[in-house]
């Protein structure tokens, strides 16, 4: 489509890049005429990143260190898991520090923190408050509850509020109402004057849901309907988490499902135009791109392909601050231990194969094109 083409490259230019001017001069001030200069850029200041989920998860040195390697070239920002249940599984035993039990999925978070500062990555917090993952201990009454959230926030804020300054504040709530019997009433209003109370006035507090790419009809969706309530009502909403991934229908009907939405880059370019209109920016915030076995012999290659492609379009909008890959490595992905066919490992939705070796799949080396030669 020459008309996205052109978006592409256009916004590239005229969002993602500079100016500048630059003048040599002597200690005295006078101009050095003719001066040799050579520029390395060091980082990004967008945010490419993923979950740090699987950060000294294996049993072998030499494995968690090509974990380390991979993640670490191509991302500067990790995901950091606050999923109640899973850093808290015992009351007021939380799993803040390195010496805590290890969890599968859910390493603890001074070992996350210990990771990005060894490579310069950003830490984001993920989430707050969510629906899932609530420990099993926890019960009372609407007060009771209040009072167990509120003292959770307190306590992540006062450990790394300073360390830590972007967090998803809550997950999932505009299809998910239904499960509400742990949390507290207006869970989303509540999550969000908790985390403006204790949490430093700098720090990013974003709302992440999956309920952002249908069509967008009326110049309005759910999703921005929702975000647009919570300004309303003056909550301190900075930026807009859209997830992203590409399963949750029958593999065998996967192209034709998304066609009209998910992979229709005009589709894509309207929403994150009306979404933008609230005047907030927005990350891309959980991102898997599917290599199902029932994309055939060219699984990889359209693994590969969209993955470019989408963060092509993304990296061209001006509102968008970062995108945010899901899963690292295939096989590696969630498992409901309550609904076991709920696999996501099915959909191979990796960067990098499940081997000894943790070799890069081609959407790797096609992302590591993009973000480390073509924007470098």
């Amino acid at each position: 489509n020459p008309e996205i083409d052109a978006r592409i490259h256009h916004g590239i230019e005229l969002y993602r890049k500079g100016t500048l001017e630059i003048k040599v001069e002597t200690e005295s001030g006078a101009a050095v005429e003719d001066a040799e200069l050579e520029f390395r850029q060091l980082r990004h200041g967008y945010q490419f990143g993923c979950n740090g989920f699987m950060i000294n998860q294996f049993d072998s040195p030499e494995r968690n260190l090509a974990h380390d390697k991979a993640f670490s070239e191509l991302f500067n920002l990790a995901v950091v898991p606050f999923y109640w249940s899973d850093t808290e599984p015992e009351d007021g035993n939380p799993r803040f520090a390195q010496d805590s039990p290890k969890v599968w999925r859910r390493p603890n978070t001074d070992e996350c923190l210990a990771f990005c500062e060894q490579y310069d990555i950003d830490p984001k917090g993920h989430p707050l408050m969510w629906h899932s993952f609530i420990p099993e201990w926890l019960d009372g009454n609407q007060t009771e509850l209040k009072l167990r959230w509120e003292q959770r926030g307190r306590e992540i804020a006062q450990r790394y509020g300073t360390r830590i300054t972007n967090w998803d504040v809550i997950n999932e709530v505009i299809d998910e109402d239904r499960y509400v019997d742990k949390l507290p009433t207006d869970p989303t209003d509540f999550a969000f004057d908790i985390a403006r109370k204790y949490l430093p006035e700098a720090a990013t507090l974003n709302y992440n849901d999956y309920v952002c790419w249908g069509r967008n009809q009326g110049r309005s969706t759910a999703f921005y309907a929702f975000v647009r309530r919570l300004l309303n009502d003056g909550k301190k909403v900075d930026c807009m988490g859209l997830q992203y991934h590409l399963f949750g229908t029958r593999p065998e009907d996967m192209v034709q499902a998304w066609s009209r939405e998910k992979l229709n880059p005009c589709n894509l370019y309207s929403l994150m135009d009306l979404y933008a209109s609230l005047g907030l920016p927005m990350n891309i915030s959980e991102v898997t791109c599917t290599a199902h076995e029932a994309l055939g012999d060219e699984r990889l290659e359209f693994q590969a392909d969209v993955a470019e492609r989408l963060y092509q379009i993304w990296f061209s909008h001006p509102a968008t601050t970062g995108i945010i890959y899901w899963n690292l490595i295939d096989d590696t992905a969630y498992i409901n231990p309550r609904r076991p066919e709920w696999n996501e490992n099915i959909y191979k939705g990796g960067l990098l194969n499940n081997d000894d070796d943790l070799t890069p799949k081609p959407v790797y080396r096609r992302l590591s094109n993009l973000i480390n030669q073509e924007w470098h």
